[in-house]
């Protein structure tokens, strides 16, 4: 098994912001769609549309939505996955198109049959675990807030689980798509697709926490005006 990873600059990106941070996250509320059936009902949580080309630079990103910044630092915290790795498995999901799902998928590896969908395409049944498991039963897959948390909490399973590290991007993404039981038997090894997926989330997220180290604290001003 190759275990990629690579080191989060912490220094810039979360610890000196960490007190201004858990400020922001107090005063930010992001609405919540009401749910039904845990997520399973599409329903859009308001947020600004990303512009063209927006999706390639995490501060762009940040700029358009300063409160998914919050957000993502609020699921780093609570879980241990570094903001950079969280938006490039949200890039890689969906897009950031809040009600993404298979069937709206136009890619040759889609399986039109299943049932993610939101943010993260977060499955009907990983989700209700999700769910149960935080208590968050307002929880909405095409709410960013929600979809960081859940991607949050899957990795940290397979932190407790299967012992990866929370920048172990191609890891990570491998047990996500594949699952902990998967992983564990490692039914990505004939998959070379799905192997040349993972490493692009990797570089993604790498590409991601340089771009953040030089932004956050212009993201943090942002949203304190």
């Amino acid at each position: 098994m190759r275990v990629t990873s690579f080191t989060i600059a912490h220094s810039l990106t979360v610890i000196p912001l960490s007190m201004a941070i858990m400020w922001l996250a107090g005063c930010s509320s992001p609405s919540k769609p009401v749910a039904s059936h845990y997520g399973n009902t599409v329903q859009i949580a308001p947020s600004n549309p990303l512009r063209r080309g927006a999706t390639e630079d995490i501060c762009e990103i940040f700029r358009d939505n300063p409160n998914w910044f919050v957000d993502a630092n609020h699921s780093y915290r609570r879980w241990g996955t570094p903001v950079a790795v969280q938006l490039a498995f949200v890039y890689q999901e969906s897009r950031f198109v809040a009600n993404a799902s298979p069937k709206t998928s136009f890619t040759v590896f889609s399986n039109k049959n299943s049932s993610a969908l939101g943010y993260a395409q977060a499955l009907n049944g990983t989700w209700d675990d999700y769910v149960k498991a935080t208590g968050n039963y307002q929880a909405h897959r095409s709410n960013m807030r929600d979809a960081l948390d859940f991607i949050g909490w899957y990795n940290n399973n397979a932190n407790r689980k299967l012992g990866l590290a929370g920048d172990q991007a191609r890891e990570l993404y491998l047990a996500y798509h594949e699952g902990l039981k998967g992983y564990s038997l490692a039914t990505y090894d004939s998959k070379d697709w799905l192997k040349t997926v993972a490493d692009q989330v990797e570089v993604r997220a790498i590409k991601y926490d340089k771009q953040l180290r030089g932004c956050s604290s212009e993201i943090v001003a942002m949203i304190k005006q």
